[in-house]
């Protein structure tokens, strides 16, 4: 793993800011919402679970 991934794992991480992260999911949501009427709810080659996992993983982050 390089330097810069490990640094966004460590608790004291400053190299993403909270009004990124913030806006990060609002527009997974949106992107989700979006794809989902596109693909009239079929889950096609799993890219609504994967929007959802992104989502879930940056909210990991902010709790961290």
């Amino acid at each position: 793993m390089n330097k810069h991934r490990l640094d966004l794992l460590s608790k004291n991480s400053k190299l993403i800011k909270q009004n990124h992260l913030d806006n990060s999911i609002d527009n997974l949501v949106k992107a989700h919402e979006h794809l989902r009427i596109y693909l009239k709810g079929k889950n096609e080659m799993g890219l609504l679970t994967n929007i959802l996992n992104s989502k879930y993983e940056i909210i990991k982050h902010l709790k961290k």
